[in-house]
């Protein structure tokens, strides 16, 4: 009896063939087996491969869209806000984009897509890195300052071209320090010390 498989487990399994083993070994044979399937499930979902390739990646987008849109809901004091942008940089699955930032090199849709996530996320960081400096830091020079560095920091981007893999505790460093620096600048009593669970490195 043929096996049935949703759409998703398609995305999941060539995000982990991206992810392990590059862009150029994402191949419909690689997939096929890798979900389990024949060629008539995946021509059923998705006609072509270039039908594929867009789908794959509305569901990318969607997923970090999901994120940037609980991003966006984070209130609170300084302290609270800055955590929660670095449990956003933290969250990122840094290996599988890296991956599809080289793969946006090819000059493929992937490109237009990679660069709309990142413009979105850039609006979103701004917003709460702003909102979070200039409720703490009065001189108007120094808020710029530091609202820049910490896009520069927060974006990801920089980060996953200096480094692959990732190192989450290197990340946590850079996040943390930018953390204190902000609130080594309040007036309202904040902690310059970072109090958020450690994750598992």
């Amino acid at each position: 009896m043929p096996t049935l498989v949703t759409r998703d487990r398609y995305f999941v399994s060539a995000m982990e063939i991206v992810t392990t083993e590059g862009f150029d070994n994402l191949r419909i044979g690689k997939l096929y087996a890798s979900v389990g399937v024949t060629s008539g499930s995946f021509y059923h979902y998705f006609g072509s491969w270039k039908g594929f390739v867009d789908r794959l990646f509305e569901y990318w987008e969607a997923q970090q869209n999901d994120r940037l849109t609980t991003l966006a809901t984070v209130s609170g004091d300084a302290v609270a806000r800055t955590g929660a942008l670095t449990e956003f940089a933290l969250g990122v699955p840094h290996d599988t984009e890296a991956a599809i930032r080289a793969w946006s090199h090819t000059g493929s849709t992937v490109g237009v897509v990679q660069e709309r996530v990142d413009r979105r996320r850039e609006k979103a960081i701004l917003s709460v890195v702003s909102a979070v400096v200039t409720a703490v830091v009065t001189d108007p020079a120094r808020a710029r300052v530091l609202t820049m560095m910490g896009m520069m920091g927060m974006s990801i981007i920089g980060f996953q071209q200096l480094r692959s893999p990732v190192e989450e505790r290197e990340m946590c460093q850079m996040l943390d320090e930018y953390q204190r620096t902000v609130l080594a600048h309040s007036d309202d009593g904040c902690s310059p010390e970072p109090d958020r669970p450690r994750r598992q490195t």
